[in-house]
């Protein structure tokens, strides 16, 4: 978002906040830069370590000016009418950047397919990339970071023999010295190398040891007498060898199992389920090989569909649920999964109770705790690429908590308890509309019709042009999330009550329904009321939009 931010303001001629600031892609872009980043520039904004000035901003019109450094960009941000504006923005010269961002750059920004090579090449019109590559391979030969020397024999670069070639993180860096050209080019590992190395790695229990084991094989460690990693493991790693026998796979599982049920039999009943697989998670032993078996996805060989479903699947296997027992799965979502206060409520053993009445068997339970697991495209993108495959607790944390989060609502709403959290509230109220009017509508999840972008809907129905709003507390009254204190919390009331005026007006000047849903509602109610308004809104295009407000008691 920066880099596109700095581009579209550097294609201007000017760097008078007035000439682009009518610019539509600007104003988006500005609208996401300020969303994304508006708690952290509030809180370098009280930081004397800031940089600030003033500009003219128009003729005799001084205004102050805070330089924000955010990743390799300055933005100077000015306050003009209460609001926030960018003014300017640059970014640092190449050779402030780290060797990882120089990389970065320049794989995945600049560089481009050469089927004949089977890698990425500079285009010949690029300054910019041969820039950045001069800077980078400089840093490579000086040994400045750590890059590992490849023989030429160790890359295959199609006809091509001649190579001067680095290995660095999970790149092939260097030239090709074809017919008088040195041709950059980086090689990105293959995905099931890596896949296949870290299989071996944790088989053999020397996860989180591949530094070490590299620094003795540049000499840059003695292993004298085997001190440190046995010589066979590092006679492997040099060759590649990352075969991994059933006979090992076995002890391996063996060790395992004799380490789990060691952790059940010392268990004491004061210690539940839910911290018991929690802290056993959180150790080394914790990958069991139903999960390293089946952990690597080729997503070429899948519909995306078809990845999620093993995604889900392989989440089970992460998460050790396919060995509990239904008990212990009941015990350990109510004690491990479900937030403290939740249990402390309701209390754990009506939970377990619930859980065990509404759900005939562990299967149906697991099931339904995944039903509303969601995985975004980036997110598959990047499983799919090195060093991806195995990294499930950075991927999909989030999407598996949201999931069992919504679940905690239904049993919060179940056992007459506050719903928590206005994210889950609305994805609970969103659930129940589109199963009750999504075989006749269009039912969409944060709905961005073209006249209201940037902004969105918390539900929209396309159709018939009629939207829902959630509003949380702090759209009528300031709330102090984060204790950031009364006159942060009164800076961000100010601006949801701007954004909401601002919709507001959008929907009627399009002649859509905007329907407002508050805290502590009761859902039949809301239903209810929707049924007519929807039935009204259909039989009569040119409903008058007015606001509607659902008065209700509080859920107690």
């Amino acid at each position: 978002m920066l880099k596109k931010l700095y581009i579209v303001m550097h294609l201007e001629s000017s760097d008078n906040y007035n000439q682009f600031s009518k610019k539509s892609e600007f104003i988006q872009l500005s609208d996401e830069f300020f969303k994304g980043y508006s708690n952290q520039i509030k809180h370098l904004k009280k930081d004397k370590n800031t940089k600030r000035g003033k500009i003219e901003f128009e003729p005799n019109n001084l205004v102050d000016i805070f330089y924000f450094e955010l990743s390799h960009f300055t933005i100077g941000v000015i306050n003009i009418n209460s609001e926030d504006k960018i003014y300017t923005i640059n970014k640092d010269n190449y050779s402030e950047y780290s060797t990882h961002s120089l990389v970065s750059e320049l794989f995945y920004d600049h560089l481009v397919y050469n089927s004949e090579l089977d890698c990425t090449v500079i285009k010949e019109e690029d300054k910019e990339a041969k820039e950045i590559s001069i800077i980078l391979f400089s840093r490579l030969k000086k040994g400045e970071v750590r890059p590992y020397k490849i023989e030429n024999e160790k890359i295959n670069l199609g006809i091509y023999k001649d190579v001067d070639c680095f290995k660095y993180d999970i790149f092939y860096i260097g030239y090709v010295n074809h017919l008088s050209k040195n041709i950059f080019f980086i090689k990105e590992e293959p995905l099931y190398p890596i896949y296949k190395k870290w299989r071996w790695l944790t088989y053999n229990h020397l996860g989180g040891r591949t530094s070490t084991i590299e620094d003795i094989i540049e000499g840059k460690l003695s292993n004298d007498n085997e001190r440190l990693i046995p010589n066979k493991f590092i006679e492997k790693y040099k060759n590649k060898n990352f075969e991994v026998s059933k006979e090992l796979i076995e002890k391996y599982e063996k060790e395992l199992q004799e380490k789990v049920e060691e952790l059940r039999q010392n268990r004491t009943r004061t210690i539940n389920l839910g911290g018991y697989w929690s802290r056993f998670l959180g150790n080394g032993w914790s990958i069991n090989s139903t999960f390293i078996e089946n952990c690597f996805i080729d997503e070429k060989e899948f519909t995306e569909i078809d990845i999620i479903k093993r995604v889900k699947r392989n989440l089970i296997y992460y998460h050790w649920w396919d060995r509990l027992t239904f008990d212990e799965l009941c015990s350990s979502i109510a004690n491990g999964y479900f937030l403290r206060s939740t249990s402390e409520l309701i209390g754990a053993e009506p939970l377990i109770d619930y859980f065990k009445g509404r759900f005939i068997s562990k299967k149906e339970f697991i099931d339904y705790l995944l039903s509303n697991f969601n995985v975004e495209k980036s997110t598959l993108e990047r499983m799919s690429s090195p060093p991806g495959v195995y990294e499930y607790s950075n991927f999909f944390a989030g999407g598996l908590t949201n999931s069992i989060r919504i679940f905690e609502n239904e049993c919060r709403f179940y056992f007459n308890e506050r719903i928590i959290g206005a994210f889950y509230n609305e994805d609970l109220l969103f659930r129940e509309v589109k199963k009750v009017f999504g075989d006749r509508y269009e039912v969409i999840s944060q709905g961005n019709p073209e006249w209201l972008r940037p902004q969105r809907f918390d539900i929209y129905l396309p159709e018939i042009n009629f939207a829902i709003e959630y509003q949380g507390e702090q759209h009528f009254m300031p709330v102090d999330f984060g204790g950031k204190g009364k006159k942060i919390a009164e800076i961000q009331f100010e601006e949801n009550q701007r954004r909401d005026k601002l919709k507001k007006e959008k929907s009627d000047a399009n002649n859509c329904f905007l329907f407002y849903v508050y805290p502590s509602y009761y859902m039949e109610a809301v239903i209810s009321e929707l049924r007519k308004l929807i039935k009204q809104k259909v039989k009569n295009s040119d409903l008058i939009n007015e606001q509607e407000v659902i008065e209700i008691e509080p859920h107690l």
